[in-house]
């Protein structure tokens, strides 16, 4: 491939990723039953559910929903009635203020792009590694926690073990564990896990594999003094999700899942 042609792909796919968060706004989070028109179809909402020129809201009496817009700005509308896509960018958002949420709230608005252009399972929720779907923990996670779960897609019909491998980070020695079952607990008890150690985790069906050539994803487990240095960035965040509706269940689910930060 040229390097015109390379130049002229990423110009395309900057310029499509900006096109689609212009066009559009997207379903964070909503309560009650409302639901999308278009043309004469009723579309129900789901979390990340896109909203453009052609596309209709119809909000009940008791209905609420957030919404993102391309900027990262959220926008709560908790009015009765049906709204064209013009009148809900109109709307004000919601202040943000903090470079956190900006951060938080411009994940979001990635993500929800990527699904559209790709129309594929939201990025980081699974991860291939030899023939297994790695599910938790995500790729990169950090944690303050005393045990960590890991867990993976069960493979249909599956009579044999599988092999739950993992190391610290940049080593080259792995613990291998067989197991049947699709999930497994490690204590953080300075044994199996140490704070303020990366690692690195996989799982594959052979014991033989080449430990070298398989695809591993890693994460870290903070120190007090780590957690300390990002605390206020969690609490800042953990207040804002819940200043726009958010339960301490959902905040907690968000900033593990979506923020990468589990506590």
């Amino acid at each position: 491939m040229s390097k015109s042609t390379v130049y002229i792909f990423f110009f395309f796919l900057v310029c499509n990723t900006i096109f689609a968060q212009n066009e559009y706004l997207f379903v964070l989070r909503w309560k009650g039953q409302p639901y999308l028109v278009e043309k004469d179809s009723t579309i129900q909402i789901t979390r990340g559910a896109a909203i453009n020129k052609k596309t209709k809201l119809v909000m009940g009496r008791n209905d609420e929903i957030i919404l993102i817009n391309g900027d990262g700005n959220a926008i709560k509308l908790y009015e009765t009635g049906t709204f064209k896509f013009k009148e809900l960018v109109s709307l004000p958002p919601l202040e943000n203020n903090s470079s956190y949420s900006r951060k938080l709230m411009n994940y979001f608005i990635k993500e929800f792009t990527y699904s559209l252009n790709n129309d594929k399972v939201k990025s980081g929720v699974v991860y291939r590694g030899d023939y297994v779907e790695l599910i938790q923990p995500l790729d990169s996670t950090k944690f303050y926690q005393d045990e960590i779960t890991f867990n993976w897609t069960a493979i249909e019909n599956k009579t044999k073990p599988y092999y739950f491998i993992i190391r610290e980070a940049g080593s080259t020695e792995a613990t291998m564990i067989g197991c049947y079952s699709n999930k497994i607990s490690l204590l953080v008890d300075g044994v199996n896990l140490k704070v303020g150690q990366s690692y690195q985790w996989t799982v594959v069906e052979s014991k033989y594999e080449n430990l070298e050539k398989i695809n591993y994803k890693t994460f870290t487990l903070l120190d007090d003094s780590s957690y300390q240095n990002i605390k206020k960035e969690v609490d800042y965040l953990s207040e804002f999700l819940g200043s726009i509706g958010f339960s301490e269940n959902e905040i907690e689910s968000i900033l593990c899942n979506e923020y990468k930060t589990c506590f």
